[in-house]
């Protein structure tokens, strides 16, 4: 269940959706915090890489999709755990908003299910601290980059010096291929386009994706395949 990917990179695969841990000098960051139930498993993974529950210092949050922060509030009192995220994500997180769906009819009639599910098995967690893009964690290293679309506050990690993206769902790896998001869940397709586009032009060897397996060698390239190009969106403003 808990891999070391990369040295002090460990990936937690629970089955649909993975968490990361990101070891440095002082203790760990936990990426992510999986779906309501996964607490427990969480826990027994950070314990099977060899560190316990208190080292874990820091959770970074990428967006605020229930299989993503569902056992947030579980794991922050567990460990004590100071938690990191957008400031576009708070209110999601803290459940005083609810997440957005697509704007469409789909997305109108599952709002009310998502609602109520949220409601039912979703406890709010506390963010402490927002971040913006571009900005660093020293504790890290990691870079902050905004990739709204998916959600408001959407981010991806990126480690500039080790080469290492962790995606969110900003893109997926799955069956063997790298795609977008899923379309129910992402209100704003033009939003999560430009993020791409963003993303595809850093400097990257390996990503870590919310779900699916992580690409160790050359994934920018496999995720330029799936970005937008520059020059697609060149043509576009010049056809208006």
């Amino acid at each position: 269940m808990v891999v070391e990917s990369l040295p002090g990179i460990f990936r937690i695969s629970l089955k649909w959706v993975n968490v990361y841990l990101w070891k440095w000098s002082d203790g760990v960051t936990l990426i992510d915090a999986g779906v309501p139930w996964q607490a427990g498993d969480i826990l027994k993974a950070i314990k099977e890489a060899g560190f316990s529950p208190r080292e874990v210092r820091r959770i970074l949050v990428t967006h605020g999709d229930i299989d993503h922060i569902g056992a947030l509030a579980a794991l922050k009192a567990e460990t004590g755990a100071e938690v990191i995220a957008h400031g576009a994500e708070k209110p999601i997180i803290e459940r005083t908003t609810g997440r957005p769906l697509r704007k469409n009819l789909l997305g109108a009639l599952y709002r009310p299910i998502n609602g109520v599910i949220a409601a039912l098995i979703l406890k709010p967690a506390i963010v402490d601290k927002t971040v913006l893009d571009k900005e660093v964690l020293p504790e890290e290293g990691l870079k902050v980059v905004y990739t709204p679309g998916h959600t408001p506050g959407h981010v991806c990690y990126y480690h500039p010096e080790r080469k290492v993206l962790f995606t969110g769902d900003l893109f997926m790896h799955v069956r063997g291929s790298v795609r977008s998001p899923y379309g129910l869940f992402t209100p704003d397709p033009a939003g999560v386009k430009e993020s791409q586009r963003k993303v595809a032009a850093l400097d990257f060897d390996a990503a870590f994706f919310g779900h699916g397996e992580p690409i160790l060698k050359d994934a920018a390239s496999a995720i330029r395949k799936v970005a937008p190009s520059p020059l697609k969106r060149r043509r576009r403003l010049a056809d208006r």
